[in-house]
Parts: structure tokens; C-alpha cells; sequence
């Protein structure tokens, strides 16, 4: 499986995870279905500097938390 800069994870700022790590489950979002939220994330970190979910393209996730989310794919297909 090989992730791709278009596809996002949401990560809980307060309690340092991710959505796939608190759900044991690969919630992946392409650009497409998250489009109008990072705007609005954008919008949010202009303005306001206390945001609690960042989205975070796949490939930018640190290696052990890439590894974990490719296992997890390939364990549900």
C-alpha cells in the first residue's frame, strides 16, 4: 500500500493522537472530501491559535505512525 500526499488524517491536538490510533481503524480522507475543511482549518489557525484537530497528509506522518496506518489498511482489506 503506499499513501499519498492527497490523502489526510485528522489529529486530536489535546490528546496527541490520531483519529486512526483512538479508533483502531484506518480513517483515511482524500483531498476531495476534506477540501472545505482544511480551508476552514486555515481559516481557524489565522484567527484563532487554539485549534484542536489538525489535518495532516499521510506522507508527512512520522515513519512508526505510516508503518501502523499501512498495517492497518492492509488488515481490513
Amino acid at each position: 500500500m503506499k499513501l499519498y500526499n492527497t490523502d489526510y488524517v485528522l489529529f486530536f491536538v489535546n490528546s496527541g493522537t490520531f483519529e486512526f490510533e483512538q479508533a483502531n481503524y484506518p480513517y483515511i480522507y482524500s483531498l476531495d472530501s476534506v477540501q472545505e475543511l482544511l480551508l476552514d482549518v486555515f481559516n481557524r489557525w489565522k484567527y484563532d491559535r487554539d485549534h484542536s484537530e489538525v489535518w495532516v497528509p499521510t506522507t508527512e506522518l512520522p515513519k512508526e505512525k505510516r508503518k501502523l496506518l499501512i498495517k492497518m489498511v492492509s488488515e481490513v482489506k
